[in-house]
């Protein structure tokens, strides 16, 4: 039979490279830690639904293709005597792969008029020694 699911405990085991902001809500019930989040909901009634929003940072640098992985699970009981209860359970992994980046850098200005493209090889900028270069890069 259907019944309302009681004793909730959600939990979000962030991977080892993820903190929590410390930014957690929940419509429903109470933020019991932030990092790694917990969240307690003593009773949630049949067709109910919670919703639960936090952030998280890198806590450090990631190399290309580099996997960060969080997993998100709840437990909950069938009654709220625990005596009788059945404890059901379920968890979902998420899983990103750092993405590749990329840089492009373009030459913006010079500190001599005389270089220029057209000097030796005009795909390339001609630059002499001792001038100085303005580069604009994008990451």
């Amino acid at each position: 039979t259907n019944s309302a699911a009681f004793n909730l405990n959600i939990t979000d085991a962030l991977g080892a490279y993820l903190v929590s902001n410390s930014d957690a809500t929940a419509t429903t019930g109470t933020i019991v830690r932030q990092s790694p989040l917990e969240v307690s909901i003593p009773v949630l009634a049949i067709g109910s639904t919670t919703t639960i929003t936090y952030t998280a940072k890198l806590v450090s640098d990631l190399e290309l293709n580099q996997q960060v992985s969080s997993t998100a699970s709840v437990s909950y009981s069938s009654t709220p005597d625990a005596s009788v209860a059945k404890t059901y359970s379920a968890s979902s992994t998420t899983t990103q792969t750092s993405a590749t980046s990329s840089i492009a850098s373009v030459l913006m200005s010079t500190s001599l008029t005389e270089t220029t493209k057209d000097k030796y090889t005009t795909s390339i900028d001609d630059l002499a020694i001792g001038e100085t270069a303005t580069i604009q890069s994008t990451i």
